[in-house]
């Protein structure tokens, strides 16, 4: 997005000195549709009409399966591994179970690990694993799924503006998987090596991203596709801070709003246009 925009990033290095980001552009929901389903490849970019991007994709998906795919010869159906492409669109920004997803397409657990990791070796999906701590014992270890592309979801989904509008559910995981992409990309900027994972406790409590620097600080990042908010949508980043201790530096809460406003000790509400600014 900011390669897109002509701007150099500046949301992570902020996050990293444990400064609350802070934006003129504000209430950016249409702009993020758009490039939900338009995605980041150059190609749809410059297509005129959203129908136009989504039939780019769905050439460059045929080509994939029919020819990158197949030269890859220790697969055994290559068919399936279209399959479970478009599978994975489904779970992105979920929390991914193999032997569920292997169990759909008739593949053992062995064999979908397998397949899986080639998909990550293509560029297609990424898994992002659960944080963990040696002290506290009630985390669920299970990897989130996203894909490396909106507007690749999308396409394989059938969905274009209309439909998210109409699908606010997945466009609040769309719209996380966005955000997760643009930090990655913006991380490529940073000098120092940093780890991503998520935050989920076996009471359901969640956090989008957790990103820890080699000195084991941690950044952690809920994204929420409202324009207000209240106390409740921080109910994950408090757990977060209580559990992470001294290790935790900032919590940013990304929604659809006007202001960057403490909601707390290093807790922010920050405007979702701050990503790019």
């Amino acid at each position: 997005e900011c390669e897109i925009q002509g701007q150099q990033p500046t949301f992570l290095s902020k996050l990293l000195s444990q400064q609350a980001p802070s934006t003129q552009s504000i209430r950016v929901r249409e702009h993020i549709l758009n490039r939900l389903v338009t995605g980041c490849f150059p190609e749809p970019l410059q297509r005129t009409s959203e129908r136009r991007s989504q039939a780019w994709y769905q050439q460059y998906l045929s080509t994939l399966v029919q020819r990158d795919i197949r030269d890859l010869t220790h697969i055994d159906h290559p068919d399936l591994m279209g399959k479970l492409l478009k599978l994975t669109a489904f779970y992105a920004g979920k929390l991914v179970n193999l032997t569920e997803l292997g169990g759909k397409l008739g593949l053992d657990r062995l064999t979908i690990k397998k397949y899986m990791a080639l998909l990550e070796q293509l560029f297609l999906v990424e898994q992002l694993p659960a944080w963990h701590s040696n002290e506290y014992k009630r985390l669920v270890k299970t990897p989130k799924l996203h894909s490396v592309d909106t507007g690749l979801m999308c396409a394989v989904r059938g969905l274009n503006r209309d439909r998210l509008l109409k699908q606010p559910a997945d466009f609040g995981l769309l719209l996380e998987t966005f955000v997760y992409n643009e930090l990655r990309k913006q991380a490529v900027w940073v000098d120092e090596p940093l780890s991503f994972s998520h935050y989920r406790d076996k009471d359901k409590v969640e956090v989008d991203m957790i990103i820890e620097n080699a000195m084991g600080d941690c950044f952690a990042i809920e994204v929420k596709a409202a324009a207000t908010l209240g106390a409740k949508d921080f109910t994950g980043l408090k757990r977060f801070q209580s559990v992470a201790g001294d290790r935790f530096k900032i919590g940013i809460l990304l929604y659809d709003g006007d202001h960057t406003t403490a909601f707390g000790d290093n807790l922010y509400a920050v405007p979702l246009g701050a990503l790019w600014a």
